[in-house]
């Protein structure tokens, strides 16, 4: 396993638990009514929103 899924993923959950509104901001969520998962992002800070957000949808995970 690559080191940087490791780390990533440590990272994430760290701060998901002490600083989520970091990770919010990580993820490019502007808002709280986000349906979906942001692959990759422009941001304007200006307007406080994506300006070419590639997207994918959000979606139940299935798991056995």
């Amino acid at each position: 396993m690559p080191v940087q899924l490791y780390v990533g993923d440590a990272t994430a959950a760290f701060m998901g638990v002490h600083q989520p509104a970091k990770l919010q901001a990580l993820e490019g969520n502007w808002k709280t009514d986000n349906n979906g998962y942001n692959l990759l992002v422009v941001p304007d800070t200006d307007k406080g929103e994506n300006t070419r957000p590639a997207r994918a949808p959000a979606g139940r995970a299935t798991s056995t």
